[in-house]
């Protein structure tokens, strides 16, 4: 089973199906991971959790569960797209499809 907002899910391989994990490092800058999540907003990606721990050597690792359901472009074309992004300094998927 899952949350999310206010109900509880049974967990089904449907729905995992289009739920990925991304982790990603990025610089300790102002507007870094606002500019991340513009662009999964951008490519219709609907997040769902949000980690970011505290920088390291100025480096802050987050992770990133999305539902993929609508996203309007390949998931390459995601990750390329991320990758390029100013103040990323690597993005992967660590969980999903």
């Amino acid at each position: 089973f899952y949350k999310y907002k206010d109900c509880v899910y049974q967990y089904t391989s449907n729905v995992s199906e289009n739920i990925i994990t991304i982790y990603a490092a990025l610089l300790d800058q102002p507007g870094v991971l606002s500019r991340l999540l513009g662009e999964l907003y951008q490519v219709g990606a609907n997040i769902l959790t949000i980690n970011q721990n505290i920088p390291v050597d100025s480096v802050a690792p987050v992770s990133i569960s999305v539902s993929l359901e609508g996203l309007t472009v390949s998931r390459e074309e995601l990750f390329t797209t991320l990758r390029q992004l100013e103040g990323v300094v690597e993005v992967r998927r660590i969980s999903g499809q």
